[in-house]
């Protein structure tokens, strides 16, 4: 046994416990989600032109960004329409003046971590669409989004909704709007 003074004892403790909780207590961030990297010259979205012809679908306006992202009614009211909005001008842009319907269907909606003023929420949706000759129906869809007053971060797949962050839009998540 070491022959310490009562001082070095209790310094040594201290830096044991100080070493031991470091990862515990967080980043000192006041709602606990790191706000991730992005580039606003990224943001792609589909803004296609209004098609021309008396039956065309028109494209639809991206939803304001909320005034709260870490209010979750309003998180999820964005992430919804977003996402609509999204699918119907990716339509659009494939179908052009030949799309004529197009039907979406939020089947669940939740918040996976939200704070102060940033939130990660998704929403789980299938839609259809008609042109004059087809009508189509797709498979679940799942959009997952992180959203603060700079940035609102896109990650989508096919299928439904897992547990956890999957697809997680602070690691793959493409630009899709930013606020400035």
């Amino acid at each position: 046994m070491p022959n310490w003074s009562r001082r070095e004892a209790l310094g040594s403790v201290a830096s044991c416990v100080g070493v031991a909780i470091a990862g515990c207590v967080g980043d000192g961030s006041e709602d606990g989600l790191d706000q991730p990297e992005y580039d606003c010259s990224r943001v792609d979205r589909p803004e296609p032109d209004a098609p021309e012809g008396p039956d065309a679908l028109a494209p639809s306006s991206y939803p304001r960004p909320p005034d709260d992202a870490g209010a979750d009614a309003e998180l999820i009211e964005y992430v919804s329409d977003f996402e609509q909005s999204y699918r119907r001008n990716r339509l659009i842009q494939s179908r052009g003046p030949d799309l004529r319907k197009f039907g979406f269907s939020p089947r669940e909606t939740w918040i996976v971590e939200s704070g102060a003023a940033a939130g990660v929420a998704g929403v789980q949706y299938t839609f259809w669409h008609e042109t004059e000759s087809i009508h189509a129906d797709s498979g679940n869809r799942v959009a997952v989004y992180y959203v603060d007053a700079s940035v609102a971060l896109r990650t989508h797949e096919r299928g439904r909704r897992e547990s956890g962050t999957k697809p997680d839009p602070l690691e793959a998540g493409q630009e899709v709007a930013c606020f400035e």
